[in-house]
């Protein structure tokens, strides 16, 4: 008597196993990244109305006449000295960006315009090396920290402008979810294709 065994499932399977990391990235760039590019454009790139008038509220009288004794620039030279009447750039909003990270890599996947796919995989980025995926809201600005970051100014909340730190726990928590649904859905799409069904 001879039995013989297809040996061919449990290849399709061990490459799906190999394959996983490759899968979880292109789960990331078509459907994680889009989703956070909007919660954060909506959130972190919109400007607040501008301020209405009535008395600005400084956090302290220092920085009140620091303001005014370097004309606004804060010692970081004429440049950007401030000539009133004070008038948005939009460089703080426009310069957002998500960023997928792995070891020492960052990708760019910007905040406006269509969600590019392939980036990742053009830039070298390789799951299967081991190390952890990062995604990441990243703005360059220096105003930033002073405006919508830890060192948000009494001004700029009163102006309504949003913080990173709430804005990044909602979409942490959105994020995550989206990941266990993408990989659920990656992995078991992937696993119908080895088993052929």
């Amino acid at each position: 008597m001879e039995i013989t065994f297809d040996t061919g499932y449990l290849d399709r399977l061990t490459q799906m196993i190999v394959e996983a990391p490759l899968v979880m990235l292109d789960v990331v760039e078509r459907s994680v990244l889009p989703a956070i590019r909007r919660m954060a454009g909506s959130t972190l790139a919109v400007e607040p109305a501008v301020w209405g008038g009535g008395k600005r509220r400084w956090n302290s009288q220092r920085q009140l006449r620091a303001f005014w004794a370097s004309h606004g620039s804060f010692g970081r030279g004429p440049e950007f000295e401030y000539d009133p009447p004070y008038v948005r750039t939009h460089d703080l909003v426009n310069k957002w960006s998500v960023m997928l990270g792995m070891g020492n890599m960052n990708v760019d996947y910007g905040m406006l315009g269509p969600s590019p796919m392939g980036l990742a995989a053009t830039a070298g980025l390789d799951m299967r090396a081991g190390q952890d995926l990062t995604i990441s809201l990243f703005n360059p600005s220096d105003a930033t920290v002073f405006v919508q970051g830890k060192w948000q100014q009494l001004m700029h909340q009163d102006t309504g402008w949003p913080t990173v730190m709430n804005t990044a726990q909602v979409i942490a928590l959105e994020g995550n979810d989206l990941l266990a649904i993408g990989w659920q859905t990656g992995i078991a799409e992937r696993f119908r294709q080895v088993k052929g069904l």
